[in-house]
């Protein structure tokens, strides 16, 4: 059995390597990928870098284990850790799962293989310590404090791995106080304790990080008003977890019509289906059902987010899946029927999942998904790195700054030079007024800048405020990471 796990991760790792190794030589990041490059590289010690992360909204997780490659190496250095975190978190789910070899190798190509490897952030973490809490879920009666450990280091994540955090502590005391059959002792108890509060702590730690200062502007208001956009949010969602559309017009098309009718068909299936398999274990179907009502409520209320967020209520289910999979329950007929039948179900989605990958894979290889690359490779091959460069909107412009090593962009909006963006205050400036601004701003009297926007200017703007159009970059993946550089013109 051994030796055959061990082929089947050679297999899958080998397979999975060639395709995203391809992906990754394509892929140009972008500004949510480069800005946490940023903030680890210019965070001075570690409590500059807590401080600057109360105006990101993330844990420090990821960012602490960049800061050691930013002083070393170059932003691929990023690329390929996360990449590695991902085929680590492969290693778990392919040794300790219980699923097929098929149904492996199917979520290792999947569209969120793609997503959780490619784009360098960090919810491949929250994926990692997802599949080592469900390699160990069978021994949490024995090392309760490393399921623990497993849970604080999972809410360090990001605030949705902190929401499944959240989820499984409270399963943990549901199932420890009213669903446990084993003997609770002294020692037991004292483990068991200790654990809930390492856990706490992890959770109690991440929220602090999390919570933004007054000042921070990247947050958006609550929403508590209950009308039918939260089933309008709720099919979204739950589409791009289960059916995220791919890119091809006519299987979009094909979605959109289970969009609006069978979604909600597969969720039901799913959670009866684990309520039937768990009669006597029902702290999966808390698991499941927290973790899922308590990210909805959050894209609901706070962040909508869009596929690699809702994402995670994929791992969820999967998780919840895994964790369900009881070998000495196959002797009921009904159930190993009802195995049979949604483990066909699950190939099925798997199937869809991969097929959904091949667009963004071949439209990494096609065309570029930011413009950034291109934008730096043009300013260092024309020397106009070292004159002043003013970026609008600022925060838009991570990227290129991730590709120029230190270069410092003038915040015309803030008055201050950023070699990251900090959303610290509320910008007043405008497309309207920003032409104005730096026209009568009198760092800029006599000075030759370069003004790199991601939305092109009018021709009265050039000739207005003496711009040239020196280049333009678009096409791009992500239409707000094309970009226009313009010059001023020397005065007569």
């Amino acid at each position: 059995m051994e030796n055959n796990k061990k082929l089947q991760f050679l297999i899958i790792a080998s397979l999975f390597l060639l395709l995203n190794l391809s992906s990754l030589v394509f892929h140009e990041m972008w500004r949510d990928e480069l800005q946490a490059w940023l903030i680890a590289r210019d965070s001075k010690n570690i409590l500059e870098l807590f401080i600057n992360l109360k105006y990101e909204g993330h844990p420090a997780l990821w960012y602490l284990l960049l800061t050691p490659l930013t002083k070393i190496f170059s932003p691929v250095s990023m690329q390929i850790l996360h990449l590695s975190i991902f085929l680590l978190a492969l290693y778990f789910f392919i040794f300790f799962s219980p699923f097929s070899f098929l149904q492996k190798l199917l979520f290792s190509i999947g569209i969120f293989s793609y997503e959780y490897s490619i784009i360098s952030r960090n919810y491949s973490l929250s994926i990692l310590f997802l599949f080592i809490y469900a390699s160990c879920f069978k021994k949490k009666y024995e090392k309760p404090i490393i399921i623990s450990i497993i849970l604080f280091f999972l809410s360090h994540t990001n605030i949705l791995g902190l929401i499944i955090s959240i989820s499984i502590f409270l399963t943990q005391i549901f199932d420890y106080f009213f669903f446990s059959t084993t003997s609770i002792n002294k020692i037991f108890l004292k483990k068991f304790l200790l654990g809930l509060c390492i856990s706490f702590l992890g959770i109690l730690t991440s929220t602090a990080q999390v919570i933004p200062f007054s000042d921070a502007t990247y947050t958006q208001g609550w929403n508590f008003n209950l009308d039918f956009k939260l089933l309008e949010i709720i099919n979204k969602v739950l589409v791009n977890a289960f059916l995220p559309p791919p890119q091809h017009i006519l299987i979009n098309t094909f979605v959109v019509f289970l969009e609006n009718y069978y979604i909600f068909l597969i969720i039901i299936i799913f959670i009866l289906y684990i309520f039937i398999k768990n009669i006597i274990s029902p702290n999966i179907i808390i698991f499941f059902c927290v973790s899922l009502g308590g990210l909805i409520i959050f894209f609901y209320t706070k962040f909508l987010g869009d596929t690699r967020h809702h994402g995670l209520i994929w791992i969820i289910f999967i998780i919840s899946y895994w964790l369900s999979y009881k070998n000495d329950l196959d002797h009921i007929h009904i159930l190993r029927n009802i195995r049979v039948k949604f483990s066909t179900i699950f190939t099925l989605l798997l199937i869809y999942h991969s097929l959904a990958s091949i667009g963004p894979r071949i439209n990494d290889y096609k065309k570029p998904y930011s413009n950034a690359k291109l934008a730096a490779e043009f300013i260092k091959l024309n020397n106009l790195k070292d004159k002043i460069i003013i970026g609008h909107p600022n925060n838009y412009l991570a990227s290129i700054r991730g590709y120029l090593d230190n270069k410092a962009f003038f915040n015309i909006e803030k008055n201050r030079f950023e070699t990251y963006f900090r959303y610290d205050a509320i910008a007043s400036n405008t497309k309207k007024n920003i032409f104005e601004s730096i026209k009568n701003h009198p760092f800029f009297e006599n000075k030759q800048f370069i003004l790199i926007t991601n939305y092109p200017l009018t021709d009265l703007n050039l000739s207005s405020f003496k711009l040239s159009n020196i280049a333009e970059f678009t096409g791009a993946i992500r239409g707000d990471e094309n970009f226009y550089i313009y010059m001023s013109l020397p005065n007569k």
